[in-house]
């Protein structure tokens, strides 16, 4: 089938796939708390809200789950 985003939309989700990895990497480090992960993400990636990294979390996950959803799906 064929896609059918913008391709701002598609580098959005890009963009967003790779903070999310790499908050994942950065908080499975021993000691690492999520708030200061989020700082130091909001730096490196010109984002204004530590608030908006938890949405953009939220957000991967959420395609995440409906990706795994739609592949386990017979």
């Amino acid at each position: 089938m064929q896609d059918l985003k913008t391709d701002y939309a598609i580098s959005r989700e890009n963009r967003e796939r790779e903070i999310y990895e790499e908050f994942q990497m950065l908080c499975a480090k021993p000691g690492a708390m999520k708030v200061k992960v989020s700082q130091v993400l909001c730096k490196k990636h010109n984002v204004k809200s530590v608030n908006t990294i938890a949405n953009i979390r939220k957000r991967v996950e959420s395609r995440l789950y409906r990706e795994f959803i739609a592949i386990s799906q017979p």
